[in-house]
Parts: C-alpha cells; sequence; structure tokens
C-alpha cells in the first residue's frame, strides 16, 4: 500500500482492500457514458472495497451532466427515492 491508491472499476467488483486509514473518493465524469453511476448497486460495490476503514463517508467527484442542470437536490431525491421504491417492489 502506498499513501495513496488508485483503483479503477476492474477492482472494485473482487477485490478485499484493507487498510484502516483508508478514504472513498469515487470519480466519475457525468459526460462519459460509462461513468454514469447506479447509486445502488455500484456506489455500494465501490464504498464496501475497503474492508476494515474506520471512515464511513464517501466523496463523489463528479461532472455534470446537460440533463442535470435546472434539477434541485429536493427534485433529485424525490427522484431517486421513487426509483430505490420501484426497486424494491420489483424485488418483492
Amino acid at each position: 500500500m502506498r499513501k495513496i491508491n488508485f483503483y479503477t472499476s476492474t477492482a472494485f467488483e473482487g477485490c478485499d482492500i484493507y487498510d484502516k486509514q483508508g478514504k472513498i473518493y469515487v470519480v466519475s465524469d457525468g459526460t462519459a457514458r460509462h461513468h454514469l453511476l447506479d447509486v445502488s448497486t455500484t456506489i455500494r460495490q465501490i464504498a464496501g472495497r475497503i474492508r476494515d476503514t474506520r471512515y464511513k463517508e464517501i466523496t463523489h467527484i463528479f461532472s455534470t451532466v446537460r440533463y442535470a442542470e435546472g434539477i434541485t437536490y429536493p427534485q433529485f431525491k424525490a427522484a431517486t427515492e421513487k426509483e430505490l421504491d420501484k426497486a424494491e417492489r420489483f424485488v418483492k
């Protein structure tokens, strides 16, 4: 382990990282189609890679897409909750 380690998407679905001082930063580019993250699955996978970190917060550094302009946080939150509800009903 180095002071700063970068892991690409090839590692976040199968690597276990043990680092008590490890902090999670997710970096994505909203203009790149393959960087659009599914919050309900992908972020959870990434966040769970550092198994024994003492930090619980995740920092997401991202660029916005043109479709996100003009939307407020409450609108975004409501839309996200609606999608999560649909997914939960589908699973049941």
